[in-house]
């Protein structure tokens, strides 16, 4: 860390097994983290599938304790196998090389490319488990992680790799009024995809229900109950981030007015027919038009909710939510 003619610079330097230790800590967060998502999706469309069959709970519970570990353990080797190689290039090619300020903008060069941030479109936070656009690193490194978004790119790097380049970034980013985000605690994410994901599948299985009863096909309900489910879950993290995310980000972040009205209108449900109609194959060709149709209105609605919470954010004059301020 140093200062030249005003400006301060930090220079990373990692050795090559540093380097490549960071890609594994990083190859085995993502894949863990992937492995848990497809294993939740495995587990929620085969309860949907049971309470379809009306299989006895027993039957269920034992097929379940055997199918999920080798499912995870398959998953886990699968997505291993894709995350290693490109955390290494990643790791290689994205990481910060070079971090300065000049004049009211950060310069970050990495291997492929040098870029400018003006410091009045930043935010910078201070995580348990620190993560860049290069990927995670270790648990036991202190690092300070600065965040820019427009509406087509979003762009993290992480500094302060050493003590005194940690206190110096730290003093900087405060004395010059960078936006300070603390962490979204894991409660929350948690409670977003479970009370979201736990709506959306109460309300599928009750419409695939009506529609086993009309159409007489059983796995209307696993069809539905499973896209309420995935439904759910990106209503309740979207709010959350919505929710979560500071007014100048959202407004950096989100496009023009016309542009929002195109993907309600259109992007929103055009992708949850898609969806629909994908999963309600389960029920043949006519199983998937209507599972798509009814997915198509119930992803606008969500899209309509979603944009109605950013209306209210961009309204507010609190430039993030409350919280305990975690900067250390």
């Amino acid at each position: 860390m140093s200062e030249d003619q005003g400006h301060l610079i930090e220079v990373p330097q990692f050795r090559f097994g540093t380097t490549l230790l960071i890609s594994l800590w990083s190859s085995l967060v993502t894949t863990v983290l992937m492995v848990l998502v497809v294993s939740t999706c495995f587990v929620a469309i085969n309860v949907f599938f049971f309470l379809a069959e009306g299989q006895l709970f027993q039957q269920f519970a034992g097929k379940l304790v055997k199918g999920v570990p080798l499912f995870a353990g398959f998953s886990f080797a699968f997505i291993g196998v894709i995350t290693l190689p490109v955390s290494l290039v990643w790791g290689v090619t994205k990481r910060a090389k070079y971090i300065a300020v000049e004049g009211n903008s950060f310069v970050v060069e990495t291997a492929w490319s040098k870029r400018r941030f003006p410091l009045s479109e930043c935010l910078w936070m201070t995580p348990h488990l620190g993560c860049d656009s290069a990927g995670f690193y270790p648990p036991n490194w202190k690092v300070i992680v600065v965040g820019w978004t427009d509406r087509t790119s979003v762009f993290h790097f992480a500094c302060g790799f050493t003590e005194n380049a940690y206190e110096s970034w730290k003093s900087f980013l405060t004395l010059n009024a960078v936006p300070f985000k603390a962490q979204i605690p894991i409660n929350t994410w948690l409670l977003s995809v479970i009370g979201g994901g736990g709506i959306g599948s109460v309300l599928g299985v009750v419409i695939g229900g009506i529609a086993a009863g009309i159409t007489g096909k059983p796995n209307s309900i696993t069809a539905f109950g499973f896209v309420g489910f995935l439904d759910g879950c990106v209503w309740g993290i979207s709010r959350t981030m919505i929710s979560q995310s500071s007014v100048e980000l959202i407004k950096r972040a989100i496009a023009q007015q016309w542009q929002r009205w195109v993907f309600n209108g259109v992007v929103a449900p055009l992708t949850g027919f898609l969806l629909g109609a994908k999963i309600g194959l389960l029920n043949g060709v006519s199983g998937a038009i209507m599972t798509g149709l009814v997915n198509s209105v119930a992803t606008s609605l969500i899209a309509w909710n979603c944009a109605s919470a950013i209306r209210i954010r961009l309204e507010s004059n609190e430039a993030f939510p409350s919280h305990e301020d975690d900067r250390h």
